[in-house]
């Protein structure tokens, strides 16, 4: 077991929460390290999406994956690292550890039929987290399902019981993805490991008569503070992706509208004949000295 997994888990154990934030390259690997106080960093297939300019995490590839957790690697050496298997490589489990020196751990996204999976990866000494509830490597979810949700006594007890067995074969964590609080917390209190919290998107309301979740507001930012921990996607809390944002995580930040506003000066500046300034000429172009 890596130290920073040991360190993640012994503050897990000391019931301190838990903080998480994804990262997709080098600058995003270095501000979570540089940031203090992440816990986990997670090079999550939503890269596809963020980074890449996909429609969803199915089309992404190994390699592409790989690719950009390397990069992370390379900046974050303090908290613990994992990274995604995309869609249809659980067997290249131990390449990702192999060719991504730093990462201690992956994370695979199902169900109870995982059970398998998880108890191979483990055996070969990979730490493994498993993100149940909603998994966009399997949408075809639709977001009116809500059965996927925790939303109903039924699915609810469906999740609680993927996540018991899931523990039993070796995961050593789970993300709790759009859960109803009520939900993630009776899988919090019925396992004993980490629980990360993932957004709730708002549309994801009940529409049920018989639900779980009849005192639980629909429009929740995460899984609920029952989690023993919580993990935002950079683009979201910093505003770079603004159509996301109002839908998962809360913005901290407006990067995306300064990085306009600074790129509009720029052009304004090169268009007025203001950029570059004799200053930077001069800068440029200083004879050699003698």
């Amino acid at each position: 077991m890596s130290s920073a997994l040991q360190t993640f888990l012994r503050k897990y154990a000391n019931k301190k929460t838990l903080v998480g934030l994804t990262a997709w390259d080098y600058p995003s690997g270095l501000l979570a390290e540089r940031s203090g106080g992440i816990d986990l960093v997670h090079v999550s297939d939503s890269l596809g999406k963020v980074i890449l300019g996909l429609q969803g995490p199915i089309s992404l590839t190994l390699d592409e994956m790989i690719h950009h957790t390397k990069a992370v690697a390379r900046a974050v050496k303090t908290p613990l690292l994992i990274a995604d298997l995309p869609m249809g490589s659980l067997q290249s489990a131990i390449r990702m550890i192999k060719e991504c020196p730093g990462v201690a751990g992956i994370k695979i996204e199902g169900n109870q039929d995982l059970c398998p999976a998880v108890r191979k990866i483990t055996s070969a000494g990979i730490p493994v987290f498993v993100q149940v509830g909603l998994t966009p490597q399997r949408s075809n979810q639709a977001e009116s399902d809500q059965d996927g949700l925790g939303m109903t006594d039924s699915s609810a007890q469906e999740i609680i019981d993927a996540a018991v067995a899931l523990e039993k074969v070796g995961a050593v964590g789970l993300f709790l993805t759009a859960l109803s609080e009520v939900a993630a917390k009776l899988v919090t209190d019925q396992v004993g490991v980490p629980t990360i919290g993932i957004g709730y998107v708002n549309s994801y309301a009940p529409r049920l008569s018989r639900s779980l979740l009849h005192s639980s507001s629909p429009n929740k930012n995460s899984s609920g503070s029952a989690c023993s921990g919580q993990i935002v996607f950079q683009s979201e809390m910093l505003g770079y992706q603004d159509p996301w944002v109002p839908q998962w995580h809360s913005q901290y930040e407006s990067i995306g509208a300064k990085s306009l506003t600074a790129i509009r000066n720029y052009v304004r500046e090169v268009g007025d004949g203001v950029f570059p300034g004799e200053e930077l000429v001069q800068l440029s172009f200083l004879p050699p000295p003698r």
